[in-house]
């Protein structure tokens, strides 16, 4: 179940051309599976959902291969639900995860890291982590900061 009112989810489809355009460009992103991990986020304080959703809802309109799960906001000491833990488990090498959560993903155990785990199987991935602090407000704003150019970034870097 999708965390979100009809009016949000509308406020949030309406950019649906700018998630696709991240995906695209920061991710390369062709016909791989997707799986986009967020959280409940907590009373007005759903700028991670939003973000997931609108992930979500973009790939969808592409006709990608995509699923998007929730779990309960996470700190840092947290372990990850069982239930993204074992959707991880089970994409396929290769695949693109998106995480938008409100503070942290979740342990995977004691030995191994998200990122540990996304080298092993060659996954990519772009990540929102922290979001809990930023209200619903926000998601205007944060989008435009997350929609970069990237081929400038990239002169500008080197």
């Amino acid at each position: 179940m999708i965390p979100l009112s009809v009016e949000m989810k509308k406020w949030v489809e309406k950019e649906k051309k700018s998630f696709y355009a991240i995906l695209k460009k920061a991710l390369k992103i062709k016909k791989e599976q997707v799986l986009i991990i967020s959280d409940y986020g907590e009373g007005e304080r759903v700028l991670a959902p939003m973000i997931g959703y609108g992930y979500y809802y973009a790939a969808l309109q592409k006709k990608l291969n995509v699923g998007l799960l929730f779990q309960k906001p996470k700190k840092g000491f947290m372990f990850v639900d069982e239930h993204i833990l074992r959707a991880m488990e089970s994409l396929q090498k290769e695949s693109v995860i998106v995480i938008a959560v409100s503070n942290k993903l979740g342990r995977f155990g004691e030995e191994k890291s998200f990122r540990s785990f996304c080298r092993e199987r060659g996954h990519r991935f772009i990540s929102a982590t922290g979001l809990g602090d930023l209200q619903k407000t926000h998601f205007d704003l944060f989008l435009q900061c997350m929609n970069v150019n990237y081929k400038v970034m990239k002169k500008k870097g080197m």
